[in-house]
C-alpha cells in the first residue's frame, strides 16, 4: 500500500475506534432485543398501503389513488492514487464523478385490493464535460456519462386468500448476506463501480412472474424470469477494466429460466430452500483469438439458508451448488461448484451492528489450465467482509465500515470503505467517505488498486 492509502486508512480506523469506545463507554443501557426483532425484516415487506417503497425511513401518508415519492442525489468523487498516464492513455487523475441523478416512484390502488408500482431513475454526470469528453473511449461515455431507464414496474395482489401473484420488473431478494452473494442470483448487479456502493442498491430489476403461497409459518415462492439481463460492467476504457483489449458484446441466450423458494419462519430462526434454472450473470469466453464469443452458461442451482437468533447474536449461513459452468480453458467440459458461507451479526451496542462473514467457493474437477487468462479461475476462491454501522447524535450521524477481502488471508486483493453521512433535516442527508482499493493478481483486481477515492454525496428525499 502507498502512503496515501496507509494514512487514509489509518484516519478510517481512527475515527471509527474514537466513536465506537465513546458510544460504547457512555449508551446508556437499554434492553436486549427479543429473538423476533432480530429476525424482522427477513420476510420480503408486504405493502399495505403505507410503506415506502424506496426503503426511505420517513413515514408516509395513506395512499389514495397515487403517491409520489423520490430521490434527488448529488454526487461526486476525486481519484487520488493515479499516477500520470503515458502518451494517449486516458488521465483519471482529479475529479472522476459530478452526478446529478433523479429517481420518482409511483405508487397506486387498484380495483379489488391490487397494487401498482412504477419507478424511473436517471443520470448525467459532468465529470466528463469537465475533464473533456475526448479524453474517454465511447464506451465510457455510453455507459457512464448519461443514463435513463424504467426500473421497477408492476402490478401485485392476491388471487386467493392465501395466493398472492406480482407481475412484472421486481427485485427478489434470496438470502441473508449484506456483502456477499450466494443464494441471491435472481437479479443481476450495476458493477461499474465496484465496492461504492452496497449490494441492496446495486441489484438490476427484471421482468417476472411472481407467485407466493402461503401456508402456516410456510411461503412457497414461484418465479419464471421473463427478461434476459446481466451485469452492468465497467465499459472498456474505463478505471476499473480489466481486459487488455475490448471483448465483443454478450450473446443473448434464449433458454427460459425459472426458480423456487420455500421459505419458514419460525420463533428465533428461519430456514429457506432454493431451486433454479437461470443463466450465470458472470459470463465466460468461447471460441478461439481472435474469433471470441461472450457467452452465459446455463446453470441448474440448489440452495439452502439458515439463520439463528440467540441473544443479541445472530447466526448465518447460506450454502449453494451450481452445475453447468464453462471456461474457455476447459473446453467441451461443464464444472460445478459449492459456495458456502458463515456469518455472524452482533447487536448489543447501542444503535451499532458489528457483522462478520466468510465464504469459500470451490470448483469440482479443477483443471490447471482455468488459472490462465480469460478464466482466472481458482479451485478455491475465500472472500471475507467485515461490516460496522452505527447511528449517533439521536440517528442523525451515520457511520460506515467495510472491509472486504479475497483470499484466505485477504491477501488477493479487496476494499475498504468508510464513510459518515448526517441528517441536515428530515429528508436531506449528506454523506462523506473514502474507499480504499488492494490490488489482486486476476481478473478485476488486478490493477484495482490505483483507483482510490474519496466521495461526497447529498441526497434529498420526497
Amino acid at each position: 500500500m502507498t502512503f496515501s492509502k496507509i494514512f487514509a486508512f489509518a484516519l478510517t480506523a481512527a475515527i471509527f475506534s474514537t466513536t465506537f469506545f465513546i458510544n460504547t463507554a457512555f449508551a446508556e443501557e437499554t434492553e436486549t432485543a427479543g429473538n423476533e426483532d432480530l429476525l424482522g425484516g427477513f420476510d420480503d415487506d408486504t405493502f399495505d398501503g403505507t410503506e415506502n417503497v424506496s426503503g426511505d425511513s420517513k413515514p408516509k401518508k395513506k395512499l389514495e389513488w397515487l403517491d409520489i415519492t423520490g430521490q434527488l442525489l448529488l454526487s461526486s468523487s476525486y481519484n487520488y492514487s493515479h499516477k500520470e498516464p503515458s502518451t494517449g492513455k486516458t488521465d483519471f487523475r482529479g475529479l472522476s464523478r459530478m452526478r446529478a441523478a433523479l429517481l420518482l416512484e409511483f405508487t397506486t390502488i387498484l380495483p379489488n385490493e391490487w397494487k401498482g408500482f412504477v419507478s424511473g431513475s436517471g443520470f448525467y454526470d459532468y465529470a466528463y464535460q469537465i475533464n473533456g469528453r475526448d479524453e474517454y473511449t465511447q464506451d465510457v461515455l455510453d455507459l457512464h456519462e448519461r443514463e435513463s431507464e424504467l426500473r421497477e414496474a408492476f402490478i401485485e395482489g392476491s388471487i386467493l386468500k392465501s395466493v398472492d401473484l406480482k407481475l412484472g420488473r421486481q427485485i427478489v431478494v434470496w438470502g441473508k448476506s449484506d456483502n456477499i452473494r450466494i443464494t441471491d442470483i435472481l437479479n443481476p448487479l450495476d458493477n461499474r463501480e465496484p465496492g461504492m456502493i452496497d449490494i441492496e442498491d446495486l441489484r438490476l430489476p427484471v421482468n417476472m412472474a411472481r407467485a407466493n403461497i402461503y401456508f402456516g409459518s410456510w411461503n412457497l415462492e414461484a418465479i419464471s424470469i421473463l427478461e434476459k439481463r446481466f451485469n452492468k460492467n465497467p465499459a472498456y476504457g474505463s478505471d476499473f477494466y480489466y481486459a487488455p483489449q475490448k471483448m465483443p458484446d454478450d450473446v443473448i441466450p434464449s433458454e427460459p429460466e425459472y426458480a423456487l423458494a420455500l421459505k419458514g419462519v419460525f420463533s428465533g430462526y428461519d430456514v429457506s430452500f432454493f431451486a433454479a434454472k437461470i443463466y450465470d450473470d458472470m459470463p465466460h469466453a468461447e471460441g478461439s483469438f481472435p474469433k471470441i464469443t461472450i457467452e452465459h452458461s446455463y446453470l441448474t442451482m440448489f440452495g439452502f439458508g439458515f439463520n439463528l437468533a440467540s441473544g443479541n447474536f445472530l447466526y448465518k449461513s447460506e450454502a449453494a451448488y451450481f452445475d453447468g459452468l464453462e471456461y474457455l480453458n476447459a473446453k467441451g467440459e461443464t464444472k460445478s461448484r459449492a459456495d458456502i458461507l458463515l456469518g455472524v451479526e452482533y447487536q448489543g451496542f447501542t444503535d451499532q451492528v458489528l457483522s462478520f462473514e466468510i465464504v469459500n467457493k470451490h470448483i469440482f474437477d479443477f483443471v490447471d489450465s482455468m488459472k490462465n487468462m480469460p478464466d482466472y479461475a481458482q479451485e478455491d476462491s475465500a472472500q471475507t467482509a467485515f461490516r460496522y454501522s452505527g447511528n449517533f447524535l439521536h440517528q442523525r450521524l451515520h457511520i460506515l465500515l467495510l472491509v472486504a477481502g479475497f483470499g484466505s488471508q485477504s491477501d488477493e486483493g479487496g476494499f475498504q470503505r468508510f464513510s459518515a453521512g448526517y441528517d441536515i433535516a428530515d429528508a436531506l442527508l449528506i454523506t462523506a467517505g473514502v474507499i480504499n482499493y488492494d490490488s489482486g493478481k486476476q481478473g478485476f483486481l488486478q490493477n484495482i488498486g490505483n483507483n482510490d477515492r474519496s466521495f461526497l454525496e447529498l441526497k434529498w428525499s420526497f
